[in-house]
């Protein structure tokens, strides 16, 4: 009798229930046995944004660029900035202006001053030597008054001569004290002048006030407009661009989103059983998906409080779990060769102890006696 012939397909199907079985077991062992714990890249950003309201002039960079802490990132033009600059520029004319017409007229009012002191000097000095001449004569009538005396106590003189005399003297005496007065009212004049040549000069002094304060105001908002040429805050990387040449900007809204150099990290949310199993200094090896990159990292500091896992997480842990946040610091050298992505997924294998510890060895002995 000829032998029965085997159904078609059935090699096939039963290849394909074979993978089909493989695929399920290498699934399930790949979510609840190969893994320990999962985490993400996070880093540190900076959002850029403008100083004031205003309309963005030009960028000067482009997502994806690499940049240096001063360098020039994007241009916001403020036209209420502008107009009150040009308000200031007017007012500082004008007042210049105003300035310069009370100099021109205080000149001509000190030359006429000059002119008048100098003809009150002149007065002066003749009223001086009228005086002095007549404190002289003066002088030389007291003297025959004294000889007189003499002479009439001695010789015979007449009368009448002495009373000449006498008279010439009363006579000279008052000359002298009008002299004397009109004198000092001609030198307080001449010191009028001079108190003038003062005054004049505070009268320009409101107008200088005014000049110097519009002068800071400007400087002031010439500083304020240097702010609208937006540079980078740190060195670091363009990851995002929100606001393009045009757009209107305003301080609530990031023009940029910068990524500060070096910040790269991995945090890990490790279960509560096996938190007490982690310190600062141990090194890890994780994995980031979906390329299973192997990178290095040291644990640099250990979260103060149990988590819930984020959002993109949850599905690898159990309903309500608590969870402790390891954070990581990257490789640099390994970070350079694969770039890594902010919010990549990270994978801790269960062998979670990398093959170089900066534990001391009875630290080491004990991570590994817990994991056993």
């Amino acid at each position: 009798m000829p032998l029965p012939k085997r159904p078609r397909g059935r090699l096939l199907v039963g290849t394909v229930l074979v993978c089909v079985c493989c695929c399920g077991f290498f699934g399930f062992w790949n979510t609840l046995f190969r893994y320990e714990a999962y985490g993400s890249i996070t880093g540190r950003i900076i959002e850029v944004s403008s100083p004031w309201d205003g309309v963005l002039k030009s960028i000067h960079v482009r997502e994806g660029q690499p940049v240096r802490q001063g360098q020039l990132l994007a241009t916001v033009r403020s036209h209420d900035l502008e107009l009150q600059l040009a308000r200031v520029s007017d007012e500082i004319q004008i007042a210049q202006a105003t300035l310069d017409s009370q100099i021109a007229e205080l000149r001509l009012k000190a030359q006429l001053r000059d002119d008048d002191a100098r003809e009150a000097w002149a007065a002066y000095y003749d009223l001086w030597g009228e005086l002095l001449q007549a404190s002289a004569k003066l002088d030389e009538l007291n003297a025959k008054v004294e000889r007189a005396r003499v002479l009439q106590d001695d010789e015979a003189i007449a009368a009448q001569r002495v009373e000449e005399i006498n008279f010439a003297q009363t006579g000279q005496t008052a000359r002298v004290e009008k002299l004397s007065l009109a004198v000092d009212e001609m030198k307080g004049r001449v010191d009028r002048y001079s108190d003038t040549a003062t005054e004049m000069e505070s009268q320009l002094l409101p107008y200088l006030v005014r000049i110097q304060t519009l002068q800071r105001e400007i400087k002031r908002l010439r500083q304020q407009a240097e702010q609208g040429h937006i540079r980078a805050p740190v060195n670091g990387k363009i990851i995002k661009t929100r606001r393009f040449t045009g757009e209107f900007a305003d301080p609530s809204q990031p023009i940029f989103e910068l990524l500060v150099d070096g910040s790269l990290q991995a945090v890990v949310f490790i279960p509560q059983a096996s938190a007490q199993d982690f310190v600062a200094g141990t090194e890890l090896n994780v994995f980031v998906v979906p390329r299973q990159v192997q990178v290095n990292g040291e644990v640099v500091r250990i979260g103060e409080r149990m988590e819930r896992p984020p959002i993109n997480l949850e599905r690898h842990y159990h309903k309500d779990a608590r969870l402790l946040p390891v954070y990581l610091q990257l490789t640099k050298n390994q970070t350079v060769s694969q770039p890594l992505r902010l919010g990549s997924e990270v994978r801790l294998p269960a062998n979670w102890l990398g093959s170089h510890s900066f534990l001391d060895d009875d630290s080491g002995a004990k991570y590994e006696t817990a994991k056993r």
